[in-house]
This record gives structure tokens, C-alpha cells and sequence, in this order.
């Protein structure tokens, strides 16, 4: 039917999917495209269909709903889908996290008499944001210019140091954000015995960046900084325990740098 809204749900709990599958046969504005339990099956689900709006369980038997998050604005899609993330989880950092990645609403499975109603009512109520464009859907999805020569390993190293950051209130929104992921993306590629961050990294980022070395330093100092402003003490202390020692006590560049690549590639 003309007009309709394009669903994927991505839920490996089967009562939860049956319930949704049953309510939606009373949905005439909804088009059911398909259902997956896997995060890499939904993924190719997306570029292949492009649905406009996704539900997406957080805990996934194979994958998991933050990690997809990443994965999806790593497709370059044409429009942002419309994303419910429906979870078990109270932690307020992580349903941020979600957030700030994406998701548009969260139905959380605690609610008393939690249903498919939450979400499906939602998604009909964002209809008229929705933005996929018309015509045939593209059988292949572009890469990101900004990081198509990146091979498998790198591209895990990218989504990691996103999600880690993210941990410390380092989002997309933070300036300086891209400049210190990429920083960290390029140490991942080094012998840590052998990195040298001023002669190694920097001149990289400013060919890359296009801007004087002094700005390349500038502007990671600065996202450090940040982090160290507005991140809670208890997640610096959580999540990278080695670095945190004060609030006010911030780590070099080149300690910050080192340290997450040697978390993101061991990790």
C-alpha cells in the first residue's frame, strides 16, 4: 500500500516478536518488511531494503543494539531511519549512549504491561519526520568517503573507539571528536613500543585535516579536556581507571591516545 511505513524488527526474544507480529496485522499504515535476531543479517537487511523505522532489541543473541547503532551511520544511508530501541536495561548511561547514536524513543521491557503498543503507536506517530526517498532502493550502499579504504580490522577499531568514547561524553556533537577517533584508529596501526604521537600522528592528521600541527594538538588537548569537564567521575573511574586520577588531573595527549589504543586493540 502507497504510503506505508517501511518496519524491520530486530528482536531475539520470540514472545516478544510473535506479539509484535500479532499486533501489526491490524496496522494498515505498516509495511512488514522482515524480522532478523542478528545484528549482521540486519545490517545487510537495511542496506538491501532501507526500511524507515527499525525496532531494535538492545540485547541481541548475536550482536547488540549499540554496537548495530555505529554500524548503521557507518552505511551512509541517504535518510536516518527511524529507530526504537526496546531493552531490559535502567542504566541511564547506556540508554544516553543509545540516544545520542540514533535511537528516537526507548521502550524499556521493565514497564509494567510492556507491549508492542509503545513502540508500533510511536513509529505512527513519527510518520509525517520520515524522510526515505522515493524511487528504486539502491541494491549496493555507498561507504563513508571519509573511511572507505578502511578494511575489516580498522573498521572494528573505528566502532570501538566510538563506543568508547561515547562512554566519557565524547559523541559525534563534541568537537574535536573526529579528529581524536581518527587519532586513535591510526595508533591501533602502530607497534605501541615504537608510536611517537608528535612525529607519527600528528603530521598524518594535519595532511589528513588539512590544518597546521599546532591545531592537531589544539584540538585533541581540547576534546580531552571536555571529557574530563563533563564526564561523571564515576565513568572516567569505570571506564578507564588507568587515566583518572582527579577530575582536574587530565592525561597528555599522548597518554589518552596510547592508552585507548592499546584498549581498543586488545579488546
Amino acid at each position: 500500500m502507497e504510503g506505508q511505513i517501511r518496519l524491520l524488527i530486530v528482536e531475539d526474544e520470540a514472545e516478544d516478536y510473535q506479539a509484535f507480529e500479532e499486533y501489526l496485522k491490524d496496522v494498515k499504515e505498516i509495511d512488514f518488511i522482515g524480522q532478523t535476531d542478528s545484528a549482521s543479517q540486519a545490517l545487510e537487511q537495511i542496506k538491501l531494503t532501507q526500511p524507515d523505522a527499525i525496532i531494535l532489541d538492545l540485547e541481541l543473541e548475536e550482536g547488540n543494539g549499540i554496537d548495530m547503532l555505529f554500524s548503521i551511520k557507518e552505511l551512509a544511508l541517504p535518510y536516518e531511519p527511524y529507530i526504537v530501541m526496546t531493552t531490559h536495561t535502567t542504566d541511564q548511561m547506556t540508554l544516553q549512549i543509545a540516544r545520542d547514536h540514533g535511537v528516537g524513543y526507548v521502550c524499556s521491557k521493565q514497564k509494567k504491561n510492556y507491549g508492542p503498543s509503545d513502540a508500533i503507536q510511536m513509529i505512527l506517530r513519527a510518520k509525517k519526520y520520515m524522510h526515505r526517498k522515493a524511487g528504486p532502493l539502491p541494491m549496493k550502499v555507498q561507504e563513508s568517503p571519509r573511511h572507505k579504504t578502511l578494511g575489516g580490522k580498522e573498521k572494528h577499531w573505528l566502532t570501538q573507539t566510538k563506543m568508547e568514547l561515547s562512554y566519557i561524553c565524547i559523541t559525534p556533537k563534541t568537537k574535536g571528536c573526529r579528529i581524536l577517533t581518527d587519532a586513535i584508529v591510526e595508533a591501533c596501526r602502530y607497534d605501541p613500543q615504537k608510536l611517537m604521537v608528535t612525529k607519527d600522528l600528528y603530521p598524518f592528521l594535519a595532511k589528513k585535516y588539512d590544518i597546521p600541527l599546532k591545531n592537531v594538538e589544539r584540538n585533541i588537548r581540547s576534546t580531552i579536556e571536555s571529557a574530563w569537564k563533563r564526564a561523571r567521575p564515576e565513568a572516567l573511574e569505570l571506564h578507564c581507571p588507568e587515566l583518572y586520577c582527579a577530575a582536574e588531573n587530565r592525561p597528555t595527549n599522548g597518554e589518552f591516545i596510547q592508552y585507548y589504543a592499546d584498549k581498543i586493540r586488545n579488546g
